[in-house]
């Protein structure tokens, strides 16, 4: 009698999340928030730059009778997408200088074995396939996740497009041939209302890390408590002491802020303080000291 209970008990439970799985997850049109890292990579120590950068669902726009979701990074409008959700397909407005139409961007009605290629991320990979299709539980429901394969450079290689979510490379601006794309990006956080409902990190960054300007091995083995600034929250004056062969080295200093924009750059002096400026808003900042070889990363709050 348990066996048979055990049976009927794991077919609802089965039907349940097919139920939900089922159900199509639009695209947020607000109070959502995609958090990208992206940097070339080369085979050369430090010469890699990854940055992570923010991007937020932010109202509707109406062109030509179509309703789309402004993606924005930052005070601009990144990218448009419409998320026709009769169909479960998702399109970005794509211009290229000189027609401006509508791209596919997601299929998910797609099955096991049909070709991606006719995506825009997809573009340049002919053999791009579905290989997989499942679903992952987010914020209290089954989502749709479909995974398709590729050629890249010689190399296998997989991503992952989630309902509501998007593709796990990363919002993707349009035809890769239209622009230099990064050889390396990831979507690495998704928050909806201020909560992190999927994220992918490492060790090496987080969800609010904006610059890094290392390779992320040697980013682990350089030892940053060699290095240490204080106060922080920092004040009128940052204090800088650890290894004196490094700061030493320090060229320049520089502030981003949130959005990953530039704000600041000074000298370091000779007694390796900083004059924290006058303009400097209360906020978050990065805080980058840079010699002729690397970048030391430091995370610094103003009041």
């Amino acid at each position: 009698m348990k066996t048979i209970f055990h049976i009927v008990f794991f077919l609802f439970l089965s039907s349940f999340a097919y139920s939900q799985s089922a159900t199509y997850h639009p695209f947020p049109h607000e109070n959502s928030e995609w958090s990208l890292i992206f940097g070339n990579e080369t085979f050369e120590p430090f010469d890699t730059t990854y940055h992570v950068q923010k991007f937020q669902a932010g109202g509707d726009s109406i062109i030509d009778s179509k309703i789309y979701i402004k993606y924005k990074s930052g005070t601009g409008v990144f990218s448009l997408f419409r998320d026709d959700t009769f169909t479960k397909k998702v399109y970005t407005l794509y211009d290229d200088g000189v027609t401006r139409k509508d791209t596919l961007l997601y299929d998910f009605n797609l099955l096991v074995g049909a070709s991606a290629s006719h995506s825009i991320e997809f573009l340049d990979y002919p053999d791009a396939s579905v290989s997989a299709i499942d679903s992952v539980f987010i914020d209290g429901n089954y989502r749709k996740r479909i995974q398709i394969s590729y050629t890249n450079d010689f190399t296998p290689d997989s991503t992952f497009w989630i309902e509501g979510i998007g593709s796990t490379n990363g919002i993707q601006l349009g035809p890769h041939d239209a622009f230099e794309l990064p050889s390396y990006r990831k979507l690495i956080c998704y928050k909806e209302s201020g909560n992190l409902l999927y994220s992918e990190l490492e060790d090496w960054y987080d969800c609010d890390t904006i610059l890094i300007e290392q390779d992320p091995i040697s980013l682990i083995n350089l030892g940053l408590e060699s290095i240490f600034i204080y106060p922080n929250p920092i004040d009128d004056l940052i204090f800088i002491n650890g290894d004196q062969n490094i700061l030493s080295s320090i060229s320049e200093v520089q502030f981003y802020n949130v959005n990953g924009i530039l704000v600041y750059s000074t000298k370091l002096s000779p007694s390796y303080i900083i004059t924290t400026p006058k303009f400097l808003e209360p906020g978050f900042y990065i805080l980058l000291l840079k010699n002729s070889t690397n970048s030391y990363t430091f995370k610094a709050l103003k009041e």
